[in-house]
């Protein structure tokens, strides 16, 4: 059955690759916030729905200024971060999905804050070996 389904979705992609990018776009919204998921499953958005889209609004801003003045040396979290959104964002977007790469939104902006808003702080390799991989070869040719 899992052949037919897919076979199934691919036709439909296939015909329709713009429509699918533009729903795959707009997945971002859910995956993040939990945007509207609620109103799916047949309730309302509370006040601690809110606050939560609040509190990952801040965070991928906050994640984005601290990227801002080192990216040369902070890429690859970036880049684990929007890969891992991607390919949610390609098939289902709720917001427990992103969880397993929130530490790596966590890293950057923690370590901006405590640098006094310094972009340029280079990022720790013990933070980045946390989050699961090193940036050592980075480090070692800057």
């Amino acid at each position: 059955m899992s052949a037919v389904y897919q076979r199934e979705a691919l036709r439909i992609i296939g015909a329709y690759p713009v429509r699918y990018l533009a729903l795959s776009a707009y997945r971002f919204l859910p995956l993040w916030f939990d945007w509207q998921v609620a109103e799916a499953y047949g309730r309302h958005t509370t006040r601690w729905d809110a606050v939560i889209m609040a509190l990952q609004a801040s965070l991928l801003a906050l994640a984005i200024a601290g990227l801002a003045g080192s990216w040369r040396q902070s890429w690859p979290l970036a880049l684990v971060v929007v890969v891992t959104s991607a390919e949610y964002m390609a098939i289902i977007s709720l917001l427990r999905y992103i969880v397993p790469v929130m530490p790596l939104v966590f890293t950057k902006p923690l370590i901006w804050l405590v640098a006094g808003f310094n972009a340029s702080t280079p990022v720790p390799e013990a933070a980045v070996v946390t989050a699961g991989f090193s940036l050592a070869p980075l480090n070692a040719a800057n």
